[in-house]
């Protein structure tokens, strides 16, 4: 029963319009911010501060922070600050349509649905994540500086991406929470906002490293 409430909430949110067209904005914005932050890199590396409005000291003088940073900063801003919001819009749908009185009279038994929920969220966060982490990957291994692609290394991103992930889960748990709680398309709104001032308030970010 447990796997059947797991692949039935796992199929049936990753193929609501809302998170198809979500989720390709996000990575659209996730690539967008990737670009830049290897134009800002490779300007400070090439001693160009001037043409991004930027010191050249700002620069980390070990190349491998510097590489670090850059594999975290796009999946992050992705995975911690706009996939909680994808996870409560997603999930508002739940109750706005009347799925879960629905979800209810197939799976009686509410500790198998709220932990077939849980699992697919998780694993839906965790698949997007991995997806923006290594698509950033990609673009700063064609396009970063050649004297810092050599700091491109598995094991750093594989640390790096474990972290997001991490974080990712937490935020997800909690926008579901607040779902759950408010089970209302405004009251989800509020929720978002405070997703929004939680993490963009450094707290996590501060915590990460």
């Amino acid at each position: 029963m447990l796997k059947r409430s797991f692949f039935s909430d796992l199929y049936k949110y990753s193929s609501l319009p809302t998170f198809k067209f979500t989720f390709f904005l996000i990575l659209g914005v996730s690539i967008f911010f990737t670009l830049q932050n290897i134009q800002v890199i490779n300007a400070l590396v090439e001693g160009n501060g001037q043409a991004v409005n930027l010191d050249p000291s700002m620069l980390s003088s070990n190349p491998v922070y510097t590489v670090r940073d850059a594999l975290l900063s796009s999946p992050y801003q992705a995975s911690v600050i706009f996939l909680p919001i994808l996870v409560s819009l997603v999930y508002s749908t739940h109750y706005q349509f009347g799925d879960d009185y629905f979800t209810q009279s197939i799976i009686p038994n509410w500790k198998v649905r709220l932990t077939g929920f849980i699992a697919s969220s998780i694993v839906l966060s965790l698949l997007s994540t991995v997806i923006f982490s290594m698509v950033n990957a990609v673009l700063l291994l064609i396009f970063l500086d050649s004297t810092l692609k050599n700091y491109l290394e598995f094991t750093l991103f594989l640390d790096v991406t474990v972290r997001v992930m991490v974080f990712a889960i937490v935020l997800t748990l909690l926008a579901i929470f607040l779902v759950r709680l408010t089970r209302k398309s405004i009251t989800s709104l509020i929720a978002i906002v405070l997703l929004l001032v939680i993490t963009l308030s450094g707290i996590l970010r501060g915590l990460s490293f």
